[in-house]
């Protein structure tokens, strides 16, 4: 089975074509835990309302507002599949994307699998396509910026040697892959097929909290590396970060 871990905070402007996405994939032998991270009334009736339809779909609500890594780290305690994936409430899967990494990462004795996706905005045009032309490890991943979508992972239940870090508010999924892709005995696998996944960036946020993000990347890359390699590899994340706000408000795919 495959344990789906999807953190939710107020919504429900989602909640139809995430479910949608969902109850269309060709791999049936699915659970998913959703972690409320105490929604306001409205938004959190509408969720109960649309698990309601389905016995594989379990609620968890946090009895205050805690975060997405606390959430996604509650979701991964309760999960029982021998495969994990992560599934945002804004993002859309292909009707195959279970199945196909699913099948990609058993014929291939794969660890940590992530695909390549299409970057959308609130009105579903596509904006772009995330690029991989590296070989997907930990070196590559910190000077290329390697993008890993969470709603494109999956990775065997052994392979998290690690959890998302609590006190960071922001990078800590980037600190999350990195400590995974770290680990020299695990396989990693990256598609670059970017139909698998639609990944919902709105343009107006695009150079929002860069600073922040830039603060949890140089606090990621310490912890991963060390003081004088996260001095090294910190810019090639600025530089490769302004080479995507440009293409995606430019439209240079």
């Amino acid at each position: 089975m495959i344990s789906i871990v999807t953190p939710h905070y107020n919504g429900s402007v989602f909640h139809k074509q995430f479910f949608e996405s969902l109850m269309k994939q060709t791999f049936i032998d699915w659970e998913l835990i959703i972690i409320d991270d105490f929604s306001e009334k409205t938004h959190y009736l509408n969720l109960k309302y649309f698990i309601s339809k389905d016995s594989r779909i379990h609620l968890i609500r946090n009895k205050t507002n805690k975060g997405v890594s606390f959430s996604r780290n509650r979701g991964l305690l309760k999960a029982k599949g021998s495969f994990i994936a992560f599934l945002d409430i804004d993002d859309v899967w292909h009707i195959d994307k279970l199945n196909f990494q699913y099948n990609i990462m058993i014929n291939n004795s794969i660890d940590f699998c992530c695909t390549a996706f299409t970057i959308v905005d609130e009105k579903s045009k596509i904006l772009g396509y995330s690029k991989y032309t590296k070989r997907f490890d930990i070196s590559n991943f910190l000077k290329f910026n390697i993008n890993i979508a969470c709603s494109s992972v999956m990775l065997r239940k052994e392979a998290i040697i690690t959890k998302f870090d609590e006190s960071m508010s922001h990078a800590e999924d980037y600190l999350f892959w990195g400590e995974i892709l770290n680990n020299k005995k695990l396989n990693s696998f990256l598609i670059k097929d970017p139909k698998y996944l639609i990944y919902l960036k709105s343009i107006n946020s695009l150079s929002s909290n860069k600073f922040k993000q830039l603060a949890g990347v140089f606090k990621a890359n310490y912890k991963l590396v060390g003081l004088l390699r996260a001095f090294y590899f910190t810019p090639f994340y600025i530089i490769n970060s302004l080479k995507r706000i440009f293409e995606l408000k430019t439209n240079k795919v």
